[in-house]
């Protein structure tokens, strides 16, 4: 696809979500605000990368006023989306989704770390959040010959997250599946042998965000059935998500 035939395709896509968010705001609906990383869409296919409808992010856009943020940043991060909440006004909205923070809890290797942090350093200076980046290895683990770490500290992240109190009653959290170690899926190579540290953050977010869906539980072969490569969903993936968020929605409304 083209770079001009897959910047008009997504304009495209845009528009019939504006045309969802008139339609629904003439209805009366509550307005929705969806800010998610990469796990926010399907990414097997170049028609489905960015493209809110083949995922559970469908189902809001068609029944609700929504904005969505799908994956905005080369990396994702939980400091794009306390930015979000300067840069607009984050009390118009009745319901928040917010499905990131693996980009932020996954370990990675030292050279990886050192880019997100660098491209991230001034946002993070101008959002106060420069204190809770990690500045120490994760642990022992090496991957791909260097040390881990993952961007934010975990031990700071309880205090960082008290910079969403204000909306934190409103938002549901969608969490982060186990990765299994033996099979990658789709994957190119295997992940970094801690990779399930990132539950620990999960852990708490959960806490954190007591509309939640906790995707920690789901058993190898679900995360085989419904997952890709142990991190991005397949269709049946997404169409468990969107049943358990319909379940969340109705209980915060």
């Amino acid at each position: 696809m083209s770079r001009y035939i897959r910047k008009s395709y997504f304009y495209f896509i845009y528009m019939i979500s504006r045309v969802f968010f008139v339609w629904n705001f003439l209805r009366g609906k509550k307005r929705v605000l969806v800010f998610t990383d990469s796990r926010g869409f399907e990414i097997t296919k170049k028609t489905n990368r960015g493209n809110p409808f083949s995922s559970y992010a469908s189902h809001i856009i068609k029944n609700y006023c929504c904005d969505y943020y799908l994956c905005p940043e080369k990396y994702t991060s939980i400091v794009d989306f306390i930015a979000l909440n300067k840069e607009i006004d984050i009390n118009k909205y009745d319901l928040i989704i917010l499905h990131c923070g693996i980009v932020d809890f996954a370990p990675r290797p030292e050279s990886s770390f050192l880019e997100m942090r660098d491209m991230k350093s001034l946002k993070a200076e101008e959002n106060g959040v420069t204190d809770f980046i990690s500045k120490a290895r994760l642990d022992d683990t090496y991957y791909m010959g260097e040390s881990t770490f993952s961007y934010i500290d975990y031990l700071e992240l309880p205090e960082l997250l008290t910079s969403l109190d204000s909306i934190k009653n409103k938002t549901i959290y969608i969490g982060i599946s186990r990765v299994l170690t033996g099979w990658r899926g789709n994957y190119w190579r295997d992940r970094p042998f801690n990779i399930n540290r990132q539950l620990d953050a999960n852990e708490i977010m959960l806490d954190y965000f007591k509309n939640n869906i906790d995707l920690s539980k789901w058993s190898d072969e679900n995360i085989k059935e419904y997952t890709s490569d142990n991190v991005h969903y397949t269709s049946a993936g997404f169409s468990v998500i969107k049943k358990e968020l319909i379940k969340a929605l109705e209980n915060i409304e």
